[in-house]
């Protein structure tokens, strides 16, 4: 039904309370429906991917700084270990601002070459009187 149409518009929902009953979903159950939402249909878990690896390696270029300004006053870790930490923070935080470029790319692919809507409208009622 999706990949037939084309024609597509927006709905205005009411929601109301609950008249009866409680819910079945526990917050185990919400919290998956919650995650897999999120993953599975959103550009933004690529897009936090981009911003941690952004504050990573700036971080990381932070600790060379600190890492120089220690050396010149002959302080600080001995046997280049703070070199290496900022070094790893550096490059992990660029591979992961790459990780997350390359998913937006796909991203943006999947969403191009898709074209499907989330939902269509069969008919439209009108005229039907509320009931309270």
């Amino acid at each position: 039904m999706l990949q037939v149409t084309q024609r597509i518009g927006s709905i205005q929902v009411q929601h109301e309370a609950r008249h009866a009953g409680a819910s079945g979903y526990t917050l185990k159950r919400l919290m998956r429906l919650w995650i897999s939402a999120w993953l599975n249909f959103s550009v933004l878990p690529l897009r936090a991917a981009t911003v941690t690896g952004l504050v990573t390696a700036v971080a990381g270029l932070a600790a060379f700084g600190v890492v120089i300004g220690l050396w010149f006053e002959n302080r600080g870790p001995e046997y280049g270990w703070g070199w290496i930490m900022a070094t790893v923070l550096v490059f992990s935080g660029a591979q992961l601002v790459m990780l997350g470029l390359i998913g937006e790319y796909v991203g943006r692919m999947f969403l191009t070459v898709n074209q499907r809507p989330q939902s269509v409208v069969r008919n439209v009622v009108t005229n039907v009187p509320q009931s309270r």
